[in-house]
């Protein structure tokens, strides 16, 4: 078996380096099409971790434009068969459309009853050679596939006539190249605050009253269903908003060039018009709104310095990222959710998961390759962790394709920005 794993593609976004737009807004294959062709080249299986269509910033008919070109001509070139998609953030809407499909449309369409899941682990099995998504049944011959993605790979007048089968999972795909082995790959958005925040939010506030999915502890499934509504929100509602989208993608673009004149613009705006709200009486109405200007003032002016300081590029090979306390405990609890999500899949399956020594993740951008020093790891479950990032496709990005194959050492590709 031979796997190539690559993610934070981001079709639709204008500073994608894999499909782009000319001035007349004809999609075309981008300048590194060529580079990340070769290197996920003569896979069985190609691992997609999230953030590959970017519903965030680009509205539907973008992000599917670009995927459209990029997935036919991957399929011409005939890098792989198989493409294993993990959602992640900026595509998540893509996770609950694909559930829509295969458990409210189609059982309704054969007459029969939708059904409700909030998850679907992956496990990509060495031994046997086999992709198994854990309580989903494959047809006859084994195999997935038959959403409507398959179809991006296969438009135009000489696409080819058979589309490269998608099997979607989310939010985890575990790895198992060897008994007693596993990998954990999954985007990593959950990592951090805004993507984990109802659910933290949620626990504290309702307690007890809050009836987990996982039973006394989260699963898995509760990262997922718990933060669905701010998932939703930054993963696709903000990119299809007409025109409030537009100034978003102008937003973005001005503040990664270091160009904050349209966003003190706004905060001024956004300060005086709540300074207009908030109307004080009585005698200490004068300090009163001394003090609620000067607090409008200090929130808009943490706001701006905190981008400035946003960088232009994702720097080269970052290990600092799990040296948070935040981020630390929230990867920690991640992982143990991980082990409940595990049990059900070894249960459906019949492989035997291990605890993972590894998490491939993408997500921050930050690329980390395999045997850097010093390493990016975490001690949990009495073991050292070690955690690598696939980097990005973006503009002025450096990318990583970790490819796995049947025995053989793990490698990577470096594609510098």
């Amino acid at each position: 078996m031979k796997i190539a794993i690559a993610s934070d593609l981001h079709l639709g976004d204008i500073t994608c380096s894999l499909a782009s737009f000319d001035r007349a807004g004809v999609v075309q294959l981008g300048p590194k099409y060529a580079e990340f062709k070769d290197a996920v080249a003569d896979s069985d299986y190609l691992v997609l971790v999230g953030d590959v269509l970017d519903f965030s910033v680009a509205n539907y008919d973008t992000a599917f434009a670009a995927a459209q070109l990029f997935f036919t001509q991957l399929n011409r070139d005939g890098v792989t068969k198989q493409i294993v998609y993990v959602p992640g953030n900026h595509d998540y809407t893509l996770w609950t459309t694909v559930l829509q499909q295969a458990n409210v449309i189609n059982p309704i369409a054969a007459h029969g009853a939708p059904r409700r899941r909030w998850t679907v682990p992956g496990i990509l099995d060495f031994q046997t050679g086999k992709l198994l998504l854990a309580g989903v049944s494959p047809d006859p011959a084994g195999n997935y596939g038959g959403l409507f993605l398959d179809e991006l790979s296969r438009i135009g007048a000489a696409a080819p006539a058979t589309p490269i089968t998608f099997n979607v999972v989310y939010p985890n795909l575990y790895l198992v190249p060897a008994p007693g082995e596993s990998i954990l790959v999954t985007h990593g958005h959950y990592f951090d605050a805004y993507w984990s925040f109802l659910r933290e939010f949620a626990r504290k506030i309702a307690r007890t009253d809050l009836r987990l999915l996982g039973g006394a502890q989260p699963d898995v499934a509760d990262y997922v269903a718990l933060n669905l509504p701010l998932n939703e929100l930054a993963s696709a509602s903000i990119g299809q908003s007409a025109g409030l989208s537009d100034i978003a993608r102008a937003i973005q673009k001005e503040v990664k060039a270091g160009d904050l004149t349209r966003v003190t613009l706004y905060m001024n705006r956004l300060v005086a018009y709540l300074d207009s709200l908030i109307k004080f009486d009585g005698v200490f109405s004068p300090l009163k709104e001394y003090l609620s200007d000067k607090c409008l003032e200090a929130v808009r002016d943490f706001a701006l310095k905190g981008l400035t300081s946003y960088p232009d590029h994702a720097p080269r090979y970052r290990t600092d990222y799990l040296k948070s306390a935040d981020v630390q405990a929230r990867v920690r609890g991640y992982l143990d959710a991980c082990l409940l999500e595990m049990s059900f899949t070894q249960a459906c399956t019949g492989v035997t998961l291990s605890q993972p020594s590894t998490v491939l993740f993408g997500h921050t951008h930050d690329p980390l390759p395999l045997n850097v020093t010093p390493a990016m790891q975490l001690v949990h479950w009495g073991k050292c962790i070690r955690f690598y990032n696939t980097g990005g496709w973006l503009k002025d990005e450096t990318a990583i394709v970790f490819r796995y194959e049947s025995g053989a050492a793990p490698s990577c590709v470096v594609v510098p920005c």
